[in-house]
């Protein structure tokens, strides 16, 4: 577990580029993003302008484990806290089946998400043990959590 950035996060559209987005994620190996963005590209090749939105990169795939909160400015204290739960995060790896597809959206169109039909109970232990760590370094976590409806998919 560490601190990273994930391409391209600033580049979104109604957003400054100097806003700061801050949360831990879960990113998919190479080979599972590589399958994602192909099975995503592929429906949007069969469902046509039923799918809006534009595709998500396979470097930008993850599950977002907490949320930080965006910031204007880099909050030093805040990172250096996260980093500190981060260094003390004690799991090994743990496999995510999303096994279903689903989508969100209404009659203007949708996006697409993989969901999974299993409880993800080895990703919600590590929600929990994170969240649990960023609380013993200071961070208030509250309702930042993510909730199920944002743990249980990945848009594609």
């Amino acid at each position: 577990v560490g601190l990273g950035v994930l391409p391209a996060f600033a580049r979104r559209q109604n957003r400054a580029a100097s806003m700061h987005r801050l949360f831990f994620a879960i990113r998919p190996s190479a080979d599972a993003a590589a399958a994602g963005t192909a099975l995503g590209a592929q429906l949007r090749v069969e469902m046509g302008k039923a799918v809006r939105g534009r595709p998500i990169a396979a470097e930008r795939l993850h599950v977002t484990a907490h949320w930080l909160g965006d910031h204007p400015t880099l909050p030093e204290a805040l990172v250096s806290q996260a980093a500190a739960a981060a260094a003390l995060v004690d799991c090994g790896p743990f496999g995510v089946l999303f096994d279903r597809l689903g989508s969100l959206g209404n009659a203007s169109g949708c996006a697409i998400v993989l969901e999974s039909s299993n409880r993800l109970i080895a990703l919600r232990a590590f929600q929990r043990e994170l969240g649990a760590l960023l609380g013993s370094q200071g961070l208030d976590i509250g309702e930042r959590r993510v909730g199920k409806d944002v743990l249980d998919c990945v848009d594609l």
